[in-house]
């Protein structure tokens, strides 16, 4: 009986969390496309209704969609602290070096760090990181690169894989989610915009309709019209509302099948 209080406990709160995580990487997304992409190539965007104990995994979610290393810094009491993540040509920690003056304090290493800063610095620190992005970046270093681990035939993308792949979890920095590839999708559904750029619709499986999401991508919605065939690269996920699980795509990218 007490194990199980906690494990409903753990459940809540993972669940918090969750809705946390979508709702703070939705506003992030929304001010990352209002920026200058040709000019902006190192991010740092603050807020004080962001909870510091899931800026972390909205950085590197922010870096899977832009190709660009990210600092997201919640501000709380008056106090500023962020947590960002990079891309493989871009020493985080050397470039929070190059701005300590601007800075509380910092730690980390290459791939991830952490800073805690003034926030009267903020607009001064997002200025001198992009500075020292542009300086130490290339234009090829921003190409955004799709890793796939496995191309799998669409009849095993199932609940049962996604449950399997809790146990390799958590993913991130130094263990990314595995990404699948499955060619010829049907589009059951068409895609419909959602939040800031990302889209949503509906493919066919043999073990019936599956709803797929993407980020970052809102803007191609037209090309996912009810019955195209798209070449797609996705990663298993799970989607719980009200209380139930059921299996989500999250569309890392995709094209027109071959």
């Amino acid at each position: 009986d007490e194990a199980l209080s906690i494990a409903r406990h753990c459940e809540e709160r993972n669940r918090e969390r969750q809705d946390l995580d979508r709702a703070i990487l939705d506003g992030v997304m929304r001010r990352v496309e209002a920026l200058d992409g040709n000019d902006t190539w190192g991010i740092a965007l603050s807020d004080t209704s962001w909870h510091p104990g899931v800026i972390g995994i909205g950085a590197w979610r922010v870096v899977e969609q832009t190709g660009r290393p990210a600092f997201l810094v919640a501000v709380n009491d008056g106090v500023g602290k962020g947590s960002g993540r990079s891309i493989p040509a871009f020493d985080l920690h050397a470039a929070l070096t190059s701005c300590s003056d601007l800075l509380v304090k910092y730690g980390g290493h290459r791939a991830a760090a952490g800073l805690t800063i003034d926030p009267a610095r903020m607009d001064e620190f997002a200025e001198r990181f992009n500075a020292v992005a542009r300086e130490r970046l290339t234009a090829d270093d921003l190409l955004r690169v799709v890793r796939i681990d496995l191309e799998l035939p669409i009849d095993d993308a199932t609940a049962d894989l996604e449950r399997v792949l809790r146990h390799f979890e958590p993913f991130g920095i130094g263990n990314p989610g595995p990404t699948f590839a499955s060619r010829r999708v049907t589009v059951a559904a068409a895609a419909t915009r959602i939040g800031a750029d990302g889209l949503k619709c509906m493919v066919d499986t043999p073990g019936g309709p599956v709803e797929a999401v993407g980020w970052g991508i809102g803007h191609r919605a037209a090309e996912l019209s009810r019955g195209a065939e798209v070449d797609l690269a996705y990663k298993l996920e799970r989607n719980t509302f009200r209380g139930a699980d059921k299996l989500q795509f999250g569309i890392v990218d995709f094209r027109p099948a071959a």
